[in-house]
């Protein structure tokens, strides 16, 4: 590899990109699409770094800098802050692409590309379709059902997945050498093949806790319990879309486990997986997060 990309895994997706780089042959528009945490903003980000820094990606010139600090006037960031995209930001954008720019690129980052209105993406699509001269276009997305056909009939498309459990380990154990034999195997168990999470847990004793609570109140559920408790635990997850995020990644990871290790009960844990991931699409449209949970939670036996 020629550059750091500052992620675990994805070979060969970074060495196509590479290639794209070195060869000549950059997309007007790309989208990392795939799970969460995994690295795809990161990459995104890196690749600006490339291809705007004089000096072969060098981390300490002005250029670097500012990317960096997402404060560079010829890279326009969008970072997730679960908020919507809305028409008027996106002409904004717009406006400044359109100008002229001494830099080698004009460049729009955007992170999770479906929080844009659909005001906003058809806005966006006579651009995206006849782009100014030296612009380029870097999304990412979650999951490609939610981003609109239009959209993706414009870019390539760049999927990621889930890193190698084994990989994960290993590269943890590079990384926390004096860390705890048993938190290490916890944490990249918890992270469920996703990089990003398993770093947050381990610079995160508070987010590590609640995570092993969680878990344990859900095994004990899956054990055996009332509606009732079911439905008095997932309250404190209703308000708080992080602790929501947190308590459905740990009920992925406790289900797969279930299903590893009771393998006759395919159908039942396979149907609890799939309400999961119908459940994170829900959320992701609006929709009630109370209906939502105390739905999940009389799937349990």
């Amino acid at each position: 590899m020629h550059y750091n990309w500052k992620i675990i895994g994805h070979e060969k997706l970074l060495e196509n990109l590479e290639n794209d780089i070195r060869g000549g042959n950059l997309a007007h528009a790309y989208l990392f699409i795939g799970p969460e945490k995994v690295g795809k903003y990161v990459v995104a980000k890196t690749m600006a770094h490339i291809l705007q820094c004089a000096n072969n990606f060098c981390h300490d010139c002005p250029t670097c800098v500012q990317i960096e600090k997402s404060s560079h006037p010829e890279t326009i960031e969008f970072q997730d802050d679960s908020e919507s995209i809305k028409i008027d930001q996106m002409r904004d954008v717009i406006l400044r692409l359109n100008m002229t720019s001494s830099m080698p690129y004009k460049i729009l980052l955007i992170d999770r590309i479906e929080r844009m209105t659909m005001e906003a993406a058809n806005c966006l699509l006579k651009t995206l379709e006849e782009p100014p001269p030296q612009t380029l276009f870097l999304f990412t997305a979650s999951n490609v059902r939610d981003v609109i056909p239009t959209i993706l009939s414009r870019v390539r498309i760049v999927p990621f997945h889930h890193c190698n459990e084994k990989l994960l380990n290993e590269k943890l154990r590079e990384m926390y050498p004096d860390g705890d034999e048993e938190t290490l195997e916890q944490v990249c168990s918890f992270a469920i093949g996703k990089p990003g999470t398993a770093f947050h847990l381990m610079r995160d004793p508070d987010l590590l806790a609640l995570y092993r609570k969680i878990y344990q109140t859900l095994l004990r559920f899956l054990e055996g319990s009332s509606v009732f408790e079911r439905f008095c635990f997932v309250q404190d997850f209703v308000e708080d879309s992080k602790k929501l995020e947190h308590f459905l990644n740990i009920f992925v990871h406790l289900v797969r486990a279930q299903l590893l290790r009771d393998p006759l009960n395919h159908v039942h844990f396979t149907g609890i997986l799939e309400r999961i991931d119908f459940a994170r699409f829900a959320l992701r449209h609006n929709a009630n997060a109370k209906l939502i949970l105390e739905h999940l939670m009389l799937s349990l036996p």
